[in-house]
């Protein structure tokens, strides 16, 4: 006997509903939220700081200073800063603080362009699946904070050498109806994981 399922859930398992996350790191706006704390005039190598599921940290000397309560993001030639999500990263703004132009970034990763002025940037995925994202300076500029989005939708860096066994295949017409054998037209697949995940296909048969 087939199983009927809402045609509101079939439709978000047919569009496979993105979903954007956004971690922050406000070093101009808020440093104590990072744990940033420093007496002015003090400066040091920018901590491993986690938001919102996504890792910033430095493998260089990129130093975070306190001038008069002003914390800037400092970088000198050669100096990086790193992005590490389990997700993929979708897209990086960057804030400048106007002491050099953000152009001096560069990265491999993606697609990277400066946008709306000298003193804001914006990396893109290009369509590519990134984990890490890492900006490098090519001469002393500083920085006010970062914006890093990623899709959670997406499979994690954790499963992608997780062995997965497949228990079991559900197809899904437009209808709502469920079979264990695929119907003529447009069907959803539903294939379940044996760690409990699933993942969801469009095929037309």
């Amino acid at each position: 006997m087939k199983k009927f399922l809402s045609l509101a859930f079939v439709a978000a398992l047919a569009l496979n509903v993105y979903a954007e996350q956004v971690a922050e790191f406000p070093i101009y706006d808020n440093p104590l939220s990072l744990g940033l704390r420093l007496a002015d005039g003090e400066s040091m190598t920018l901590p491993e700081i986690t938001v919102n599921g996504v890792t910033l940290y430095t493998t260089t000397n990129t130093e975070v200073y306190n001038d008069d309560n002003d914390y800037e993001l400092a970088m000198n030639n050669g100096d990086n800063v790193v992005f590490s999500c389990d997700y993929p990263i979708t897209k990086i703004e960057v804030a400048g603080a106007g002491r050099a132009s953000t152009s001096c970034l560069s990265t491999t990763d993606g697609n990277y362009e400066v946008v709306a002025n000298d003193y804001e940037a914006t990396w893109t995925s290009a369509g590519g699946t990134y984990y890490t994202v890492t900006f490098t300076a090519s001469q002393y500029t500083e920085f006010d904070g970062f914006t890093v989005y990623y899709d959670d939708t997406a499979t994690s860096v954790k499963d992608v050498n997780a062995s997965k066994t497949i228990t079991g295949v559900t197809y899904v017409n437009m209808a709502g109806q469920t079979s264990k054998t695929p119907f003529q037209g447009v069907n959803v697949v539903v294939t379940t994981m044996a760690d409990g995940t699933t993942s969801v296909a469009k095929v037309i048969k």
